[in-house]
């Protein structure tokens, strides 16, 4: 795994000894999605950059002790498709 990169979605029942491991981890990498990824991955380590760095004590406390991805807002379509209780 790359550092500051999301972890790489192979398929599971791969072994990284398996010949066909790094071609598929190659493929992910390079694929749209996967550069897509990887940016955002990069956009948010530069946002958490940031406010670890900044002035204000208030951005520097939230960063040194915010989960990664906690702040963030859910996507409303991923929501949408995850099955709620009252729904069942």
């Amino acid at each position: 795994m790359q550092l500051g990169l999301r972890p790489l979605r192979v398929n599971r029942l791969m072994s990284p000894f398996d010949p066909n491991y790094r071609g598929q981890v190659a493929a992910e990498l390079t694929s749209p999605a996967g550069r897509a990824r990887a940016e955002a991955s990069r956009a948010a380590r530069r946002r958490r950059e940031l406010q670890l760095t900044s002035d204000d004590p208030a951005q520097r406390w939230n960063a040194s002790c915010a989960v990664a991805g906690l702040g963030v807002p859910s996507d409303p379509a991923k929501a949408a498709r995850i099955r709620k209780p009252s729904r069942l």
